[in-house]
């Protein structure tokens, strides 16, 4: 048991620090085989389990859908029908987390600061890989047998896990000196700015759930961060503006104050009278390349919403290893590898129809309304639990916003972390209301002696 936990942390830390390069390792996927072995331990217990807080009959449910589904694409359309399954199949690794977890009796808790402990320099390291990428190349070479830089994290991804990171720091969880923990929120400022100015997806995974952890925190002593932030924030602006550098060769796109409100401004510029008809034509023209991005996004997803909502597809979606991009007619001249639509649920809803999609939508409610419930209910019971609920559920939702706006859970990069972050949620409320449970326990044998 304690074996399988150790191989998944190497496994999340490989995606955490290396991204795409230790994904084609297919690391993750030959984990799966392991799943294999434990799968009958696994039935065993959940036909066994009566536990209160366990893991939503509708996420079996969605699973078992998805594998219907990726064995009717293997059939079809071969590997591809597998590895467009993943977005749901992967939410085994949830599952067997939770059991496993549940098996082998340990402090949820205490796993958790272990694994928060790899995340305490993550945004040095990504800082640094920033600058290497942009100016010293030679530090981040490229693995012959790979033909592929040695570390190559997504901006979007660097988002969310920059994002866990600095929870990690405000809240304790992780423990830093004095000038180590200014250092970490210098180089999280910096990442931010970065980006901010080339890519949207994943500076609105920082702020939008860090805004709401002040919120749930509802304390002076953490809002002081938010203008510690602010600050190191311009102060990293002003200073990467100066670097002729950060130039995107891809996109045009500058590192300044400019180019920010030209990333944000561009949602105004918009002419969304083109969704009615699905006009691709001239988009870059017409809302600069900043506004063209979203335009493509938005033209796709309505198309979607028309032939599954209100066309053909609406209780089966297309399945698993059709190639939405080229089957929805969708331009993608310059990258000819997209086969999902920058959306997590508008992918479920084009694989799988409306029926995917209510399951899908349903388990968010239910683990979201969970994770609420136990954070007002741990408030003034229990400090270490209120605050790691409120880190896993600003966790979660920055995984949800960057797939609202990026591939991130249709592959092992965004897929597995996400799915195992969801076992770690429903661990924690089953190890919370196990403790809870045994105190008036504990409490009246006290009296008593």
């Amino acid at each position: 048991m304690k074996l399988y936990l150790r191989i998944l942390t190497v496994i999340l830390v490989g995606y955490y620090y290396l991204g795409k390069t230790w994904a084609y390792l297919f690391i993750g996927e030959l984990f799966l085989v392991f799943f294999a072995m434990t799968f009958v331990l696994l039935v065993i217990h959940i036909t066994k389990s009566k536990i209160k807080g366990g893991i939503p009959i509708v996420l079996y449910i969605l699973l078992f859908l998805g594998i219907c589904y990726a064995f009717i694409g293997l059939t079809e359309h071969g590997i591809n029908g597998i590895r467009d399954s993943v977005i749901i199949t992967y939410a085994m690794f949830a599952i067997v987390f939770y059991n496993f977890i549940l098996y082998s009796e340990i402090n949820i808790v205490n796993w958790f600061k272990n694994y928060a402990s790899y995340f305490k320099f993550l945004p040095l390291f990504y800082l640094f890989m920033i600058i290497a990428n942009y100016q010293f190349s030679f530090l981040n070479p490229t693995i012959p047998f790979l033909n592929r830089s040695l570390s190559q994290v997504k901006a979007g991804d660097m988002g969310v896990h920059t994002l866990f990171a600095l929870l990690l720091v405000i809240t304790g969880f992780v423990y830093y000196k004095k000038r180590e923990k200014y250092a970490v929120l210098v180089c999280i400022a910096a990442i931010a700015v970065y980006l901010a100015a080339f890519n949207r997806g994943g500076f609105l995974s920082i702020l939008f759930p860090f805004i709401y952890f002040l919120y749930l925190k509802k304390k002076m002593s953490y809002l002081r961060y938010f203008f510690i932030g602010a600050f190191f924030f311009v102060l990293a602006l002003i200073l990467f503006s100066k670097i002729d550098a950060f130039q995107s060769n891809s996109r045009a796109r500058t590192l300044s104050a400019e180019q920010l409100f030209k990333n944000y401004s561009a949602i105004t510029n918009i002419d969304y009278s083109r969704l009615v008809d699905i006009d691709y034509s001239n988009m870059s023209d017409d809302a600069g390349v900043e506004g063209g991005n979203i335009l493509w996004r938005l033209l796709w997803w309505a198309k979607i919403v028309n032939y599954t909502v209100f066309g053909d597809y609406l209780w089966t979606g297309k399945g698993f290893g059709v190639n939405l991009a080229e089957d929805d007619d969708v331009p993608h001249g310059a990258t000819p590898d997209v086969r999902s639509p920058h959306n997590a649920t508008m992918t479920i809803l084009a694989r799988t129809g409306i029926v995917g999609l209510a399951l899908w939508i349903i388990f968010l409610w239910i683990t979201f309304w969970r994770l609420i419930h136990h954070i007002r209910l741990s408030k003034a019971q229990h400090e270490t639990y209120h605050n790691l609920f409120i880190i896993l559920l600003c966790y979660w939702l920055s995984f949800l916003i960057n797939s609202s706006l990026d591939v991130f859970l249709e592959g092992p990069m965004g897929g597995i972390p996400f799915w195992v972050i969801v076992g770690v949620i429903y661990c924690t409320f089953y190890q919370y209301q196990k403790e809870m449970s045994l105190r008036p326990i504990a409490n009246e044998s006290t009296s008593r002696s």
